[in-house]
């Protein structure tokens, strides 16, 4: 692709045509599991071109874009899939499925040693976490009492590991 200039609008140009597609289909209220492969398909590929840089040669900032978008992608594509189950009484589904794609992103962030997807698993599990404030003012009292005293605690337990492995962490991250 880098010898071949053509080649290159042609492949922006099916990407654009891709993005487009993917938001009919999502904005329709579909995920289709094509799309879904689609976006793992694109994930695999970006990985292969790091890996590959002499034969794909892209910019650190290309590599990195592709990464957002892609995992962006992916929380709508779940999200929207999500709400072909909404007849299913599943408290917190979302919240569950977003802070699993929280920890695959992480969890690919450092298999990959790739910074990019590490803190995309971290807003990620932010999101799933804001998600949670909704779902407890519905509760009776107690229920939000303890949900408070329990987010608490889970802040404070970040909080210590954070300034324990600070070091360690500066170098993960």
């Amino acid at each position: 692709i880098r010898n071949h200039p053509d080649l290159q609008w042609i492949s922006v140009a099916y990407s654009i045509v891709a993005l487009f597609s993917f938001f009919a289909q999502v904005s329709g209220g579909e995920a289709c599991w094509q799309s879904g492969l689609s976006l793992l398909v694109v994930m695999l590929f970006q990985q292969f071109a790091r890996r590959n840089e002499d034969q794909l040669k892209l910019s650190n900032v290309a590599h990195n874009l592709i990464m957002l978008i892609s995992a962006a992608l992916m929380m709508i594509w779940v999200t929207v899939k999500l709400s072909d189950f909404a007849t299913i009484e599943i408290i917190g589904i979302r919240t569950l499925a977003w802070t699993g794609l929280g920890v695959v992103y992480f969890g690919l962030g450092l298999g990959f040693r790739e910074r990019a997807y590490r803190l995309m698993g971290l807003v990620t599990l932010a999101l799933a976490l804001l998600s949670i404030i909704p779902s407890i003012w519905s509760l009776s009292t107690e229920i939000k009492i303890l949900s408070v005293f329990v987010m608490g605690g889970t802040f404070v337990a970040l909080g210590f590991i954070y300034s324990r492995f600070k070091e360690s962490l500066k170098k993960l991250l």
